[in-house]
């Protein structure tokens, strides 16, 4: 075999190595979007800054806590938000399906979090006061 044929074949076998590669890959892999509609929710992107600044308002802005040795996760408000409730969602970017939601008709929410991975996870709490929605987003260590 000369040189000629011995270069042409390995370009043949690395391309058929990358390709092979590529396809184990794309077959692989696992692409969790933090919300499913991640559209509809950029065309909200001007309400969820209002409401987040409407969230951070001294007089407004929740407490949260988390426990590692009972493992409690705890957020509640100060007496000047209204008993309409308000509602929590936690999510992890790295899967999906482990997100929580809950909803209280309360200005305090005490969760166990048993049942939930240790990780980084981001907290996202809804709430309307004053006819504003308002909102607030923040990350947590379980």
């Amino acid at each position: 075999m000369n040189w000629g044929k011995g270069i042409v074949l390995v370009l043949v076998l690395f391309v058929a190595f990358m390709a092979t590669l590529v396809t184990i890959v794309v077959k692989h892999a696992q692409v969790d979007l933090v919300v499913e509609n991640y559209y509809e929710e950029e065309v909200r992107y001007g309400q969820q800054m209002e409401a987040l600044k409407q969230g951070l308002k001294e007089h407004h802005k929740p407490s949260i806590s988390f426990n590692p040795e009972s493992r409690r996760l705890e957020v509640w408000f100060s007496k000047t938000l209204p008993d309409q409730g308000f509602s929590c969602h936690l999510y992890r970017a790295s899967n999906s399906k482990e997100d929580l939601f809950f909803r209280t008709e309360g200005n305090q929410l005490m969760v166990s979090m048993n049942d939930a991975p240790a990780g980084q996870w981001t907290i996202k709490l809804d709430w309307v006061v004053d006819g504003k929605a308002a909102a607030f987003q923040s990350q947590i260590s379980l």
